[in-house]
């Protein structure tokens, strides 16, 4: 368990500093030379989130105290103006109800793998729909061709229409190799 820790110099009653640790928080504000700075406060969090957790407080705190900036090369540091009561209880807040915006930058995270995912299967099933409906198209040319051929088997009794016309016997039925052909065309897939 991390710690997300309110330090303060005694010197300056208006200043807190929030710092976070992966060990103890009395340790770590005891390391520093300045013998005024000690610790006010601190709170248990999460080690896997820590740095950002730490990010996400100075961000709220921002909104409630002016954040002081190095001397030397002006850069954001640590420290707030505000006593480390306030500041505190700012921190305590947003650990209680800030921590959502943690939750919702990993949910967020875990929706987009999902919706990665889902998009990926999305297009899978797409790329299948096309398919089948290419496959589906060419059945269906296959089915009308061999329909057409079965009309034309079945019209076929082996004489002309004008020799029915004239009443002639019936010869037996063979087929054309025509319509063999086109038939074995068709059952093969080259129609």
């Amino acid at each position: 368990m991390g710690k997300i820790y309110v330090a303060w110099d005694t010197t300056k009653p208006d200043l807190a500093k929030v710092g976070m640790t992966t060990r103890d928080a009395f340790v770590r504000v005891a390391e520093t030379e300045n013998p005024d700075y000690v610790l006010f406060t601190d709170f248990d969090v999460d080690n896997e989130h820590i740095e950002q957790t730490e990010r996400d407080i100075h961000s709220f705190l921002e909104r409630y105290f002016s954040r002081r900036h190095h001397k030397s090369y002006g850069g954001v540091s640590e420290w707030f103006e505000g006593t480390p009561k306030e500041v505190a209880e700012k921190c305590g807040e947003f650990l209680k109800h800030g921590t959502s915006a943690r939750e919702l930058r990993i949910t967020i995270a875990d929706l987009e793998k999902e919706l990665s995912a889902a998009n990926e299967e999305k297009d899978k099933v797409l790329k299948e729909h096309e398919r089948l409906k290419d496959q589906y198209s060419t059945l269906e040319t296959k089915f009308e061709a061999l329909k057409q051929i079965l009309k034309e088997l079945s019209d076929f009794d082996g004489t002309s229409s004008l020799q029915n016309s004239v009443a002639e016997p019936k010869t037996t039925n063979k087929l054309s190799k025509k319509s063999v052909k086109n038939a074995l065309e068709v059952l093969r897939g080259n129609k």
